[in-house]
């Protein structure tokens, strides 16, 4: 019979009582699922249906707590605590002799009595000594586990969840060619709507547990966001044709909108991407953005490239170190050391090649400058066609291992929360990727860019996972829950977007 006042947490999760721990899990994924996606659909439930839904699993989860809440819910005790448990055999008393006077009888036989005396009652200090001798002996005490050491997480079985990107080739082909057609139709005034439906098409698709992610940027402000840079472009390439002396000056006066228009993108970007109803925030500042793309691109540029992996290095950790879900910051911390060594491997593979074509070609002319002109002329528009295709090659062969090496870096370096990400891109099979989509792109006049890019996002999301130390609907219920106590509401449009 249940406890008249003890609630049914079984009841909280739709199952039977008594239900083993696998079903219990079951059971609070299922219904963390379903809260989620009433919030995502504008649906929310109560509040108090979460709480009892966290409460629930608070009780049920752990096997020790969830015995103790079993033996309540029917009405029992814990032996040790029961005091309706039969009371304890007392230990019988010894019973000691005491010795009387020898009488006679009346046939002048001596004969001794002996008169029981009853020893005293023990003292309450023997009843720890005779606890052993009740009917059911009480359970073990369960201690406590010890408390983790200052500074040292507690090691938990980690969960590695992949990421999946469910769309297809021929659907985002429908979509492609319909936002090409109406973007040139209104002289590119479509392409922010455009961008919405290319941006939603892929959020949906990439799958994290079974769930989708969202995009809900809205069409008017990335139409604004594009204006003002497209007025700028404008007013930049007039000035360079109409009034050359008022160019460079103008130019320096831009320079510093720049990193505004990337740090708003950045901000409406994160705002308006959601996962389980829950949207990202990004809190990167204007003079963050400022140090890191002027200061760190002008470096850049005087060091004719060498800062180059530095700059691209800033630019993630702004991206990252920034961002958050549900109250959970990023946080990205890659080293310098590493980038330089991507770039360095890049350049050789580059230059090499190009320096020994090079080589070669001055050889072949230097050889052949007796033969006349017309050779010389041929044999050099030959170098310099050879020198363009290795240019492509390496071009095919050198960006696939900066990105996917790169990736593997930067991700494998970061984490949300206790959780963290995990990248094993591979160079050869991204290089196979990008040849065969830049060949059957060039075969077939474009046409081919839809299903390229879909290969491209399913490659991406199958060789990148979220690891988790606990369960991802445990770290989800608790971003809920911090983002509700937080109260802060976050609407759809914000600044602008200049992201293309």
């Amino acid at each position: 019979m249940n406890a008249p006042d003890l609630k049914n947490h079984y009841l909280t999760l739709g199952l039977p009582d008594g239900a083993s721990p696998d079903a219990v899990q079951m059971a609070y994924r299922k219904a963390m699922q379903r809260f989620l996606q009433h919030q995502q659909q504008g649906r929310p439930l109560p509040a108090a249906d979460f709480d009892a839904l966290q409460e629930a699993f608070a009780h049920l989860k752990d096997p020790v707590l969830k015995a103790d809440y079993d033996r309540q819910l029917l009405g029992e005790q814990p032996p040790a605590a029961d005091d309706s448990a039969p009371a304890p055999i007392a230990p019988i008393a010894p019973i000691a002799l005491a010795p009387t006077t020898t009488s006679a009888d009346t046939t002048g036989a001596d004969t001794s009595r002996a008169t029981p005396a009853v020893a005293p009652a023990p003292l309450p200090e023997a009843a720890p000594a005779i606890a052993g001798l009740t009917l059911e002996p009480p359970p073990p005490p369960r201690e406590p586990p010890p408390a983790p050491r200052s500074g040292v997480p507690e090691i938990r079985d980690p969960v590695q969840h992949n990421f999946q990107f469910t769309g297809s080739g021929g659907e985002y082909f429908r979509i492609w060619i319909v936002n090409l057609a109406l973007s040139i139709l209104t002289l590119g005034i479509y392409s922010a709507w455009a961008k919405v439906r290319r941006e939603q098409y892929f959020h949906r698709n990439t799958l994290l547990d079974g769930s989708g992610f969202d995009y809900h940027g809205d069409p008017k402000a990335i139409l604004k966001g594009r204006a003002i840079a497209w007025t700028l472009l404008l007013i930049l390439s007039a000035t360079e044709n109409l009034a050359p002396l008022l160019h460079p000056i103008l130019l320096i006066l831009l320079m510093p909108v720049v990193p505004w228009l990337i740090q708003r993108s950045l901000v409406f970007r994160a705002r308006n991407t959601s996962y389980r109803g829950l949207r990202f925030d990004f809190h990167g500042s204007y003079m963050e953005a400022l140090k890191v793309f002027l200061g760190y691109g002008l470096l850049t540029m005087v060091t004719f490239g060498l800062a180059l992996p530095a700059f691209i290095r800033r630019v993630k950790l702004f991206q990252l170190n920034n961002l958050s879900f549900g109250g959970q910051r990023f946080s990205s911390d890659p080293s310098l050391g590493a980038f330089y060594g991507i770039f360095l491997r890049a350049s050789l593979i580059a230059v090499l090649p190009m320096l020994i074509a090079g080589i070669v070609a001055g050889i072949l002319m230097a050889g052949l400058q007796g033969y006349g002109i017309p050779v010389l002329l041929a044999m050099m528009g030959g170098a310099f066609l050879a020198m363009g295709l290795v240019y492509l090659f390496l071009l095919a062969v050198v960006q696939p291992y900066v990105q996917a090496r790169t990736a593997n870096l930067v991700w494998n370096h970061t984490r949300v929360g206790e959780h963290l990400f995990a990248s094993d891109q591979g160079f050869k099979s991204l290089f196979v990727l990008f040849f065969v989509n830049w060949l059957l792109t060039l075969i077939t006049l474009g046409l081919y860019w839809p299903w390229a890019k879909v290969r491209l996002a399913a490659y991406r999301a199958e060789h990148t996972a979220l690891v988790t130390q606990d369960s991802l609907d445990d770290f989800i219920g608790k971003a809920v829950e911090q983002r509700r106590a937080v109260g802060e509401e976050i609407a759809d449009a914000f600044d602008l977007d200049i992201a293309l």
